[in-house]
């Protein structure tokens, strides 16, 4: 019995583990354009950030959760579509996964985590 809870701990001790980077925020002002493609599974957004002047492309991977895809692409129409102001806030983790000595090599994964429309006053 004792014996069976050192293979375990020492399971969970191999299994891959993941290293998250920062969130990177992204509060556009304005969007003046959005672009969908099936070659690398990305979005992209440009437009002008809060308090800023020069147009910025981000990018956000559609295979997120497909309840963050589903509302926050609904959420991007809505912004271009509806007469009005608005700020829309995406946020965006690159995800490295880690694995143990001999298994396969890391993979990086960029994740939707956020996505928040707002209509300004």
């Amino acid at each position: 019995m004792i014996g069976n809870k050192y293979i375990l701990a020492a399971a969970l001790a191999c299994a891959p583990l993941a290293a998250h980077a920062d969130e990177t925020v992204y509060t556009f002002d304005s969007v003046t354009a959005v672009e969908n493609t099936s070659i690398d599974g990305l979005a992209r957004i440009t437009g002008i950030l809060a308090n800023d002047t020069v147009p910025t492309t981000a990018q956000l991977p559609w295979s997120s959760s497909s309840v963050m895809l589903t509302s926050c692409q609904s959420m991007i129409s809505r912004m271009m579509s509806d007469p009005g102001v608005y700020l829309l806030t995406l946020g965006t983790e690159i995800v490295t996964s880690t694995s143990f000595p001999g298994g396969p090599p890391p993979t990086t994964t960029l994740y939707l985590r956020r996505c928040k429309l707002e209509r300004k006053p």
